[in-house]
């Protein structure tokens, strides 16, 4: 079918696409990253039926993009006990004919896939899952309906991110929709960003959904007969449950593993307007969410908690939804860019679309694509007009998107921030690097202009590098600095629009000699508090830092004297594996070891002849080997001996002041500005020449 993106005159008398259409490809699937803008599934792809499970298997496969329309109900081996599915590829959208159908003892499974749509299906008594997404990227899930599975009934897990699930009913079922793979997973940090939204839970156990890790929206959602807890969250999630109804239910909201707000295991939830009636268990919040405007606007798809229970008729599997066309840009999506021409996906009916659009819902005109000129900052509102085969014009629903604005927005850290991570997570297994700016995109930019200093009056001397992308690494950082900066966009024809200046700041931690509790330095990465008190061991401070998934670290600032010192490192080696540990001063690598003894106790590396300086700061990295948490009690610092390597004629010379020598006793003289680097004994103490 083709696909016409050019837009002609508004069809007044035109037909909707689907009457039963609802805001539906709202939320996280809208949000541009890892490549790709948005979801589209099969896009303009060929649009094509199956009566069969081989011809949906055939199309489903590999990454081509189809609209593929599911004629019937098909079986699989979940009747029978079994585990059966079929496997989906990317750039997919699976629709179910008519007003839906059913996929009995048969699931869906995608593994590294990304740009999938699933419409219009019920799934019932699938084994192991329902339909289940691994590693995983933009998938919008609308108008299902799923129940009775093994295991799982819609489940994100293994890194998956950006998911919309919207206008689907789910039932009768123990495990509804997990988004994450559970605790140590470090593939989940910094993913899992899911959307429900116009969903009913009903006579379900939990997991309504769970969200581990990232970042959940729940609006709009009905529960009623939940006999675990509905929405769980754990593991520095932050949630968002907004105008929900809860009714004759359990436990609103489940805090899953610890309501302790310093450890690993701790989210937040933060309600907003819901409704609670009949209901048992939590219903207070953290106080704490995020900031949805980041990512997409929603608000026009919000409705009053009120009318929640009422939208009933609309959830699940609906007649209309194989005509009813995928927009591109999401309904509500932000941040679009210069270039970007609004689109439909084909659908069953449509043989070509007509498009027209405006900044007002009543003001919509006739445009031509090819001279539409968009504009920064502004929301667009559009709509399709899809022509049939036999002539017949048919009208979808209103959308709309907002463009970028001219100069970058969002930065991070965020404007004002006094507590800003200097360092962060870049792998699984290796050392937390210097932490990276970032910011939402100009309109129109071909590059980036970065700059930073300690100095509120920003000038080119502060260029710290040119980009293309959205985000630039700079030289580490010194902590408890003020910084400024400010990204400039930089147009293909070379105008420069000048960004705001931002500025940020972070903690530190001074030490000197004696003992630091690792608790108390500045923390980064992966590494939380944990209390140690004599159960499971015994800290020093009955406090430890634990890894979760990943790497961390901790770091203080020397506040001695220049001297070389002696550091010793006491941390608790566990049954459990392998976990890695490095010391640095600034960004040089002084010692590393491992923590692989596993005899569940507390141990001590030392770290001799450790050259310090004022204002050095001084950095225990680690990362975590499957369970092996890093638990890291403390460091005890300690001035390394002076007289260690000194013969006896240079002993007795040094009573004499001012007098310098290596560490191995020979003599090179009193000034200190003709020495090579190196650690020199002056007056009994070393010191380092740097």
């Amino acid at each position: 079918m083709e696909n016409i993106r050019i837009s002609l005159l508004a069809a007044a008398m035109a037909l909707p696409l689907c009457a039963a259409a609802q805001h539906g490809l709202a939320g996280f699937a809208t949000y541009a990253d890892f490549g790709l803008d948005g979801t589209t599934g099969g896009g303009d792809g060929q649009v094509v039926r199956v009566s069969t499970r081989a011809e949906l298997e055939r199309y489903a496969r590999g990454s081509e993009p189809y609209v593929i329309i599911i004629e019937n109900d098909l079986e699989g081996g979940g009747l029978n006990d079994q585990k059966d599915y079929v496997s989906i590829g990317s750039n997919k959208t699976i629709v179910g004919a008519g007003d839906g159908v059913t996929l009995n003892g048969l699931g869906f499974d995608a593994n590294g896939q990304s740009n999938i749509i699933v419409r219009n299906l019920a799934v019932r008594k699938a084994k192991p899952d329902g339909m289940a997404f691994r590693d995983c990227h933009h998938v919008w899930i609308d108008h299902c309906d799923l129940s009775e599975c093994d295991d799982g009934a819609l489940d994100f897990t293994i890194g998956s991110s950006y998911m919309t699930v919207s206008w689907t009913r789910f039932h009768d079922h123990d495990k509804v929709s997990v988004c994450n793979s559970g605790t140590q997973h470090y593939e989940d940090y910094g993913r899992q960003r899911v959307t429900y939204h116009h969903c009913r839970f009903e006579n379900t156990t939990q997991r309504n959904p769970r969200i581990g890790y990232g970042l959940g929206h729940v609006f709009n959602n009905y529960y009623t007969r939940n006999s675990s807890y509905c929405v769980g969250y754990h593991t520095r999630a932050k949630a968002i449950v907004e105008n929900c109804y809860f009714e004759n239910t359990n436990t609103p909201f489940e805090q899953m593993y610890s309501d302790d707000p310093m450890t690993a295991s701790y989210a937040d939830v933060l309600s907003l307007g819901n409704k609670f009636t009949g209901v048992n268990g939590n219903t207070k919040d953290t106080g704490t969410g995020f900031d949805t405007d980041m990512y997409y606007d929603y608000k026009f798809a919000l409705d009053d908690v009120a009318d929640v229970p009422g939208l009933d008729g609309k959830v699940g599997p609906v007649a209309g939804i194989e005509d009813a066309p995928v927009p591109f840009p999401g309904d509500g999506a932000i941040g679009i860019d210069a270039g970007v021409t609004p689109w439909c996906g084909n659908t069953a009916s449509a043989d070509t679309y007509r498009y027209f659009i405006g900044t007002t819902e009543d003001g919509m005109a006739e445009l031509d694509a090819a001279t539409f000129d968009m504009q920064p900052g502004t929301t667009y509102y559009w709509k399709a007009v899809g022509t049939t085969a036999d002539g017949t014009a048919m009208e979808s629903e209103t959308f709309r998107f907002t463009t970028a604005q001219a100069k970058p927005t969002w930065p991070v850290p965020a404007d004002g921030e006094l507590h800003a991570e200097l360092r962060e997570v870049a792998q699984e297994r290796a050392a937390c690097v210097p932490a990276s700016l970032r910011w939402h995109r100009a309109f129109g930019t071909e590059y980036y202009k970065v700059y930073l200093s300690d100095d509120e009056q920003i000038d080119e001397s502060d260029l710290i590098g040119e980009t293309e992308a959205t985000e630039i690494r700079p030289e580490a950082l010194k902590y408890g600095t003020k910084y400024y900066w400010r990204v400039d966009a930089v147009a293909a024809d070379g105008t420069v629009t000048t960004g705001d200046v931002w500025s940020f700041g972070s903690d530190i931690k001074l030490v000197t000699e004696g003992r630091t509790e690792m608790e108390h330095a500045v923390l980064s990465g992966r590494v939380f508090k944990e209390v140690e008190n004599g159960v499971y061991f015994k800290a020093s401070n009955d406090t430890v830092t634990v890894g979760e998934a990943g790497p961390g670290c901790m770091t203080v600032t020397w506040n001695g004297m220049s001297a070389a010192y002696d550091i010793t490192t006491t941390y608790f080696d566990e049954n459990d594996g392998q976990g890695w540990y490095g010391l640095s001063v600034n960004d040089e690598r002084i010692d590393q070891w491992t923590a692989s003894a596993n005899n569940e106790r507390l141990m001590k590396h030392l770290t001799k002849d450790v050259a310090l300086n004022p204002g050095d700061e001084i950095r225990i990295d680690f990362y975590t080997d499957n369970k092996m948490m890093n638990r890291t009690d403390c460091i005890d610092i300690a001035e390394a001996a002076g007289a260690s390597g000194i013969t006896e004629t240079a002993a007795g010379d040094r009573r004499e002041p001012g007098r310098i020598y290596t560490v191995d006793g020979i003599y090179v003289g009193r000034d200190i500005n003709q020495l090579t680097k190196g650690v020199y004994i002056i007056d009994g103490k070393k010191f380092v020449k740097r």
